[in-house]
């Protein structure tokens, strides 16, 4: 099972819990559609949990789940922004002292899926879509499907 986003007709997103069977896709279940960025997160999110069986009460992180506008937390503190630079940077370095850079040749289509599937396990495809929202410029489709078989 995985997490599918789909744009609609209206320019929303839809938010759908997908799985593979038999080479085809069924959709187990609709999560719902947003309209920006924070809502398709939390779908996203709920998604996931649902994947997991997680029970877990939510953390409060301050958010109005109707609108995805940030709203001062409990301590005071306000939600200015979301930044994947600490992960990226934790991630690279993570890569790096393992040895895949140097053991892959500096291969940056193979950096990129592993940083894409450790954020969001995700298909070839929708990971180029995971790439471009950590802010970094993917690769084309057909170049990750030519650096395969390397």
């Amino acid at each position: 099972m995985y997490v599918r986003t789909v744009k609609t007709g209206s320019g929303a997103v839809a938010v759908q819990i997908v799985e593979k069977r038999h080479g085809r896709r069924e959709i187990l279940e609709h999560l719902g559609s947003a309209h920006s960025e924070p809502e398709v997160a939390l779908l996203k999110s709920a998604a996931w949990r649902k994947i997991a069986g997680d029970d877990q009460p939510e953390l409060e992180l301050g958010l109005d789940e109707s609108t995805g506008a940030r709203s001062p937390a409990p301590s005071g503190v306000t939600i200015t922004g979301l930044r994947m630079g600490p992960l990226i940077e934790a991630l690279t370095a993570i890569y790096r002292g393992l040895g895949l850079e140097e053991a892959t040749g500096g291969d940056e289509v193979f950096y990129q899926q592993v940083l894409a599937r450790l954020v969001e396990p995700t298909s070839k495809y929708d990971s180029l879509r995971v790439i471009e929202e950590m802010g970094m410029d993917p690769v084309s489709y057909a170049t990750v499907n030519r650096r395969l078989p390397v």
